[in-house]
């Protein structure tokens, strides 16, 4: 969905399914009684990684769209103009003093998994590295190899980890849209409703010039 920001057009910050909001059933992942061959673990493996790079590129969508809305928040957390505190009543600056701190704290969490994804698991840091050496050198060429149970369990966690963090900044998004900007909106329209009966009960045209009505009488 499409959502106003105040001053600088429309931003697409709701998560799609591009974004991996539908993750895929973890039914192929899970353990069976049944022992696995040597062949099902190198599959195993290979569907785990692919997995896991898939779901990376979705997040790499989600992290320019955290990006594009935590700037939002920022530039939504600002003092009223005096015009709008003219017009707007105690209610409503209490109102906008809180959803204040609502935009500061969801900028936080914005950065925060915009943050775990540049510097966490997906990167070098993370051990993601390592892994796609392993998957090059052994897994996919089929290499012989005594330690492919433990290389299924960490390949396997890896992708856990990643379903686990896309979901966060999944979530991290749709809040910062929901609680920040589209908040932040109701309460400025609200006041701007505010504002435009004052200029017509101070018979101002919209759009032209402050003059004191004491002024204009005398004119």
């Amino acid at each position: 969905a499409m959502n106003a920001v105040a001053g600088y057009g429309y931003l697409q910050n709701t998560p799609t399914e591009d974004d991996g909001q539908f993750v895929e059933d973890d039914t192929e992942f899970a353990d069976s009684m049944t022992p696995l061959t040597e062949d099902m673990m190198y599959a195993r493996i290979e569907a785990a990684w692919k997995s896991a790079r898939q779901i990376e590129r979705q997040m790499t969508g989600l992290r320019q769209k955290l990006a594009s809305i935590e700037a939002a928040l920022g530039k939504l957390d600002r003092e009223l103009s005096p015009e709008e505190r003219l017009a707007s009543d105690r209610e409503d600056r209490d109102e906008w003093s809180d959803v204040r701190r609502w935009l500061r704290e969801l900028q936080t969490r914005c950065h925060r998994e915009i943050k775990a994804f540049d510097i966490g698991m997906t990167s070098g840091a993370g051990g993601r590295r390592r892994l796609e050496e392993v998957f090059q050198t052994l897994i996919e060429p089929r290499i012989a190899s005594g330690q492919l149970e433990a290389y299924r369990s960490e390949f396997d966690q890896f992708r856990k980890d990643m379903v686990s963090l896309q979901r966060a900044m999944g979530a991290a998004l749709q809040a910062a849209s929901q609680n920040g900007t589209q908040r932040a909106q109701r309460t400025l329209g609200k006041i701007a409703a505010k504002i435009r009966e004052m200029r017509v009960r101070n018979r101002e045209p919209l759009g032209a010039t402050n003059i004191d009505r004491t002024v204009r009488k005398k004119s």
